[in-house]
């Protein structure tokens, strides 16, 4: 009874989405369901496709395509759309909340014998599609993210998702998430509207989008100049991950980058096309030293993840950062840099960033370059490192962000071998404040191994140098992590020293 107004809800929008089209097709598991009036087979490989399934076909293959198929064995539709052509299916598992559910990964189409021809058709790529309308959060095209409540049984979850036209492409069963494709042009927007109304949901967003942190340029000079080869990570140090758009192979970083991981495609290798994540990783190794910062002489270095969560178009999904956020969990990371923020205020990321720091882990985070005294997130989270950023002279910077949720604020200058979407050279912001912070509370993890995320951000805070007002105050959070906070916080203490 409680579905009807949402069956409702999905067929208006799927007409709506679908008028004029030739075809519409929808999974569920191992069962599908089509409509096709005067289609072609390429339309019905673009609708597979959307539904997060990999596609490959030998060139210049299409055929007339006709009729309705109402539920029913993928096997036994395929053996009609494909009459004349061999195909051969990939399956996969995806764990979630309500158990596992078998998942149509692939499919190969070629004439008999010529298997070893197909090339991938319409592939999504690694770039996120993003829905970007005035006045509603970019989100990634037909995609929404969905937890349901606990009880929730395996029929009523494919009832919820036949009620949207949905499909399940992935899970994170640690973290409760479905990652949930929907017809093409549906508006997203309304129907997580309608959903949130189910009683079986417990929460529902789009699929929403942040975007890398405009390059800023700094002074002429904002920092040493020296690049020198990051110390070799100390063995059994807790790591420290850098979420941002990736990592470029360099052999000042080679020793102390211990992982990496591409959060956008789990199935490729890491690069880094625009550079910020590689600059962020130079600082939260070591191996460039902000502008007015002290030079870190220690033998043994911060261990480093790196974790791709942005595409080559500098955008991020909540479901990329939740990804990366379980790997790290996997690894064991106890420190993560964000050096990215934004003013949505997101469920699904508060409760990423809740679920990493229940399993002891600290989250830093930039606070912004837009100095406007609006909260940014997962800055402004509760329990969340927000970093604001000085210049080399320990000024405050111009463009730092401020608000009552600043914790601290620490040098955002450097000289850099490396460009953001530019030359190398000086660059200037609260992002690279972030990894610099991360790099000193993993640096006094190393020396106090037993501290817990508490202790270790009470350390920090009581060590910084006061400034500004009295207290902890809007600019400048509990202080500054100068030369001498920096002292207070890590002595001269050698990590590699059992305490």
């Amino acid at each position: 009874m409680h579905l009807l107004p949402m069956i409702c809800l999905a067929a208006a929008l799927l007409c709506a989405a679908n008028v004029g089209a030739e075809t519409e097709l929808r999974l569920d598991e191992d069962r599908i369901s089509l409509r096709a009036e005067d289609g072609r087979l390429q339309d019905i490989l673009r609708d597979f496709v959307q539904a997060g399934v990999s596609v490959e076909v030998e060139p210049g293959l299409d055929s007339e395509v006709h009729g309705v198929l109402e539920d029913v064995q993928i096997h036994e539709a395929l053996e009609q759309l494909l009459e004349g052509y061999n195909y051969v299916l990939f399956w996969d598992v995806v764990k979630g909340p309500v158990g596992p559910l078998n998942r149509l990964a692939a499919i190969h189409v070629f004439r008999p014998g010529r298997h070893d021809s197909v090339v991938p058709f319409a592939p999504r790529g690694d770039r996120l599609v993003v829905v970007r309308i005035p006045g509603i959060p970019a989100h990634v095209k037909d995609e929404l993210l969905l937890g349901v409540k606990p009880g929730t049984t395996p029929e009523e979850f494919r009832e919820l998702l036949a009620s949207i036209g949905g499909t399940v492409v992935d899970s994170l069963p640690e973290l409760g998430v479905y990652q949930v494709r929907l017809p093409a042009d549906t508006y997203v927007p309304a129907v997580t509207a309608g959903l949130a109304q189910n009683p079986r949901v417990a929460a529902v967003e789009p699929n929403y989008v942040y975007d890398v942190p405009q390059p800023a340029r700094g002074a002429s000079s904002t920092g040493t100049g020296e690049v020198r080869a990051a110390p070799a990570a100390g063995t059994g140090h807790p790591a420290l991950a850098i979420f941002d758009s990736g990592l470029q192979n360099l052999d000042v970083l080679r020793d102390a980058v211990v992982g990496s991981y591409d959060a956008v495609n789990p199935s490729r290798g890491i690069d880094d096309p625009l550079g910020h994540g590689t600059q962020m990783a130079l600082i939260a190794t070591g191996a460039v030293t902000p502008g007015g910062a002290p030079v870190d002489e220690r033998t043994e270095g911060v261990p480093v993840l790196a974790v791709r969560s942005f595409d080559e178009e500098g955008q991020a999904s909540n479901f990329t950062l939740l990804r990366g956020i379980n790997y790290v969990a996997e690894q064991g990371g106890r420190v993560i840099s964000m050096s990215w923020g934004t003013e949505v205020d997101s469920d699904f990321l508060a409760h990423g960033i809740g679920y990493a720091q229940e399993l002891g882990m600290i989250v830093v985070a930039s606070a912004g370059n837009e100095p406007n005294n609006r909260s940014v997130y997962p800055a402004a989270y509760s329990g969340v490192v927000a970093v604001g950023a000085l210049e080399a002279d320990g000024t405050l910077w111009e463009n730092s962000n401020y608000g009552d949720w600043l914790t601290i604020t620490a040098p955002g200058t450097g000289e850099f071998p490396v460009g953001y979407e530019g030359p190398p050279g000086s660059y200037a912001g609260t992002s690279i404040a972030s990894p610099y912070v991360a790099r000193a509370l993993a640096l006094y993890l190393a020396d106090h191994p037993d501290a817990g995320p508490d202790e270790a951000i009470r350390a920090l805070t009581d060590a910084v140098t006061d400034a500004g007002e009295e207290g902890r105050d809007a600019y400048y959070g509990f202080g500054v992590l100068d030369a001498a906070a920096m002292e207070r916080l890590l002595g001269s203490a050698d990590p590699g020293e059992t305490p």
